[in-house]
């Protein structure tokens, strides 16, 4: 039924005036088609969506807000450490206070600017300057010594919820009536049964005054301290470098940053700025503190200037990223006429969006257009009037999507069809990026093809003449696994005469019994390797006793150092004293010998 359309966006359409650096992620999708009707066409816009449109049509547009637990962050993209250089400027945080940007007050929904912030920032109160919620802890805690290591703490608030602490939220511990002792640090686990939350105060925390906190209280963020860093290197701002495995930390902009202050790479070029009330820039620090130190607040500042242009020449609805329905409520309206009652209505429900779960983005955007074929979860209103009518879907994000809110059983909620029950599919190519990937696994086959080369040298000899051939030749054959470089001797050579002083008889049986019969299988260990195959001549020499001398026949081998013969008759005893073994006389037919072939053989191991 619909158009699919794109419309470009600037990002400092959705962002306060000059802060566009913020560099929030910012995509504009069109909803998924209705029907086939006009599927081929694609219009491409050439002025702001806000200032264009003059059609009794209204265009529907959908505004997705993320309220992952990261965008409660106040860093971006990488959280030093409250003690460095780089969480307090904005060379490195692309949230912290940028002294070339002037901060714009946000609006209400009728366009007018909020209130300018409160110079009472100078002073940090972890009352004042932190959530308007605040839980409560169990029995007392002690102020740590100093801001290193992990703090575990009890949350006592009944219905806790999974969302409360994300990994690496920044919170604050302090007691009621007291804005002067506090401590603040980046969250590290939670459990909602048992409300256990541990703290780690030594990668970005910190600590203020001593003594005990009873009853102690909780709060997301920490106070404000009115200052901030400024930049006198020669790095571009921002100017992280990434692999496969995440940021390089090894980099000497990175260590600029994450230097602690005081200390090199980053006291050469980093200056502390301190902000008093007399301060030129004091107001302007004061709506950053308010209106932008946050990732969320930023977002918020930026979308209340986006859409205060907007009015009843459009229809627009709201939705988050975790809200897995279409049904009206606090996380989600209906698109509407953007009169003053929607207008409020969206107004209301973005600026009480709270930060919190993950990153579902697919599931989003699939409810999204679903939401306008009208088939989404809970959906009691088409917001489609016409046929012709376009429809939008603006999602605003801090990072790449993840599945963790995703789900796999019904009703199900991620990169699904408008049946919520079919897969997308692979849509975007083997070779596109996040975060436009899709998240289809990839089979790549990579086919090698190899040849091994076999050299056999083998020698002939003749017994009636000193002439000997040596013929060469070379085999190449397919390859098999197997090890590298592969020495096979397949005839070792015989050592000898070697020396013996074990020789012994079998047990008495009937092939060899005790008077005298015969004959017996002698076995002879060897002091070293003998070399020997079953069928060689060997003399056997000295030794205690006679009966095992003389010029046998090997009968077979049992190990490097043991073979046996058979004697005529049973010797009388096992032998004793030292013999010697040497290699007999070979009598061969006429025109032969005794040929010993080696060779050597080399195999390439194939990579898996």
């Amino acid at each position: 039924m619909s158009r699919i359309e794109s419309h470009p966006m600037k990002l400092s359409d959705l962002l306060p005036a000059k802060a566009a650096s913020q560099r929030f992620i910012l995509a504009m999708f069109g909803a998924l088609a209705l029907g086939a009707a006009h599927a081929a066409s694609t219009d491409i816009g050439t002025a702001p969506l806000f200032t264009s449109s003059n059609n009794s049509v209204k265009p529907n547009i959908m505004f997705i807000l993320d309220d992952s637990g990261s965008m409660g962050y106040d860093y971006l993209p990488i959280g030093f450490g409250s003690t460095t250089y780089g969480r307090k400027s904005s060379q490195c945080n692309g949230v912290a206070y940028n002294p070339s940007i002037v901060y714009d007050l946000p609006v209400d929904a009728t366009g007018t600017a909020l209130t300018a912030a409160s110079l009472s920032f100078i002073t940090p109160d972890p009352i004042t300057q932190t959530s308007s919620t605040k839980r409560n802890l169990s029995g007392t805690i002690t102020i740590p010594a100093s801001a290193s290591g992990n703090i575990t703490v009890t949350v006592t608030d009944g219905s806790r919820q999974s969302n409360w602490y994300a990994v690496d939220k920044t919170v604050t511990i302090f007691q009621n009536g007291d804005s002067s002792r506090y401590i603040v640090g980046d969250v590290v686990s939670w459990n909602k049964t048992t409300g256990v939350l541990v703290l780690d105060l030594g990668t970005g925390g910190s600590v203020q005054g001593s003594g005990t906190l009873s009853p102690a209280k909780i709060a997301d963020g920490q106070p404000k301290s009115a200052k901030y860093y400024r930049y006198t290197g020669t790095y571009p701002r921002l100017s992280f470098t990434y692999n496969s495995s995440g940021v390089i930390t090894t980099t000497n902009f990175y260590q600029e940053c994450n230097s602690v202050v005081g200390s090199t790479p980053g006291s050469p070029v980093f200056t502390e700025v301190t902000v008093t009330s007399l301060s030129a820039e004091a107001q302007n620090y004061a709506n950053w503190s308010v209106y932008y130190s946050t990732r969320m607040n930023m977002m918020k500042s930026g979308i209340s200037r986006a859409f205060k242009g907007a009015d009843s020449r459009y229809r627009i609805g709201y939705s988050t990223i975790n809200e897995k329905t279409a049904t009206a409520g606090s996380d989600f309206l209906n698109i509407a006429d953007f009169d003053a009652t929607q207008k409020s209505s969206f107004y209301t429900a973005f600026n009480a969006a709270t930060p919190g779960s993950t990153t579902p983005l697919r599931g989003a955007l699939s409810k999204a257009g679903q939401y306008f074929a009208n088939k989404a979860q809970g959906q009691t209103a088409d917001p489609v009037q016409y046929s012709c009518q376009r429809n939008f879907t603006i999602l605003s994000t801090d990072g790449y999507w993840n599945t963790g809110d995703e789900s796999t059983s019904a009703p199900l909620y991620g990169p699904y069809q408008l049946d919520n029950a079919t897969a997308v599919g692979n849509q975007d190519g083997s070779r596109t990026l996040r975060p436009m990937f899709d998240g289809t696994s990839i089979a790549n086959t990579t086919t090698e093809t190899w040849t091994t080369t076999v050299t056999t040298v083998s020698t002939a000899a003749t017994p009636k003449t000193t002439v000997s051939t040596v013929t060469n030749s070379t085999t190449t054959s397919t390859p098999i696994a197997g090890e590298n470089s592969f020495t096979y001797d397949v005839v070792k050579t015989v050592n000898a005469p070697f020396s013996s002083s074990s020789f012994k008889l079998p047990a008495i049986s009937a092939s060899c019994p005790a008077a005298g019969g015969g004959p017996c299988t002698i076995t002879v260990v060897t002091s070293t390797a003998h070399g020997l195959i079953a069928g060689d001549p060997v003399t056997i020499a000295g030794g205690g006793v006679a009966a095992y001398r003389g010029t046998y026949t090997v009968n077979s081998v049992i190990s490097a150092t043991s073979f046996t013969y058979k004697v005529a008759s049973r010797p009388t005893s096992d032998g004793s004293g030292t013999y010697t073994v040497s290699l007999g006389s070979f009598s061969c037919p006429a025109g032969q010998g005794r040929g010993v072939r080696q060779f050597t053989q080399t195999r390439d191991k194939l990579s898996n």
